[in-house]
């Protein structure tokens, strides 16, 4: 028996070498694009999600974790429209903003009924943090993750990564 299978890391989470992550699936909690305003009065929450097969993310065991689908170019220098990306539940996550990171954003319209779902990249500016578009459409702008008086921001989720699908 190797030394490596006693290692602290194997004990304390009883985990073996060879061991290999378990493909459970990950539901698609929906499409996410800049730039497209939904009335979340007429949303259809009552269908089941689709259930792509990719692992959990295995530094977040505890955390919710789920997928979404990505449709447009807001974020293409990093996401191609129609791919998925993995995310964690960003309060279950225990982590911190980080420059860099890729958050799965929600931003609501104050006093209206619109929001809109999105991804954008982390960057820290003049005391602020700024949520970066990555995109070679110029269209797409970045944002004040604070949002403003006219706007509630809410960070759910961190991507994790992606899955592409092969189309034959």
């Amino acid at each position: 028996v190797s030394q490596s299978r006693y290692s602290a890391e194997n004990l304390m989470f009883e985990k073996s070498p060879d061991a290999q992550l378990e493909v459970v699936g990950l539901p698609v909690m929906g499409v996410i694009k800049a730039g497209d305003w939904r009335d979340i009065s007429i949303l259809d929450d009552d269908t089941e999600p689709e259930i792509i097969q990719v692992a959990r993310d295995p530094r977040f065991p505890r955390a919710t974790q789920y997928d979404l689908r990505v449709s447009g170019d807001s974020m293409n220098e990093k996401f191609a429209d129609g791919v998925y990306v993995t995310c964690v539940y960003f309060p279950e996550s225990g982590l911190s903003l980080k420059a860099g990171m890729v958050l799965h954003i929600e931003r609501q319209m104050a006093g209206t009924q619109l929001i809109e779902k999105t991804l954008k990249e982390v960057s820290f500016s003049g005391g602020k943090t700024i949520l970066l578009p990555r995109s070679t459409n110029p269209v797409h702008k970045p944002f004040v993750l604070n949002g403003g008086e006219d706007m509630e921001v809410y960070v759910r989720g961190v991507v994790t990564g992606k899955w592409e699908p092969v189309y034959f």
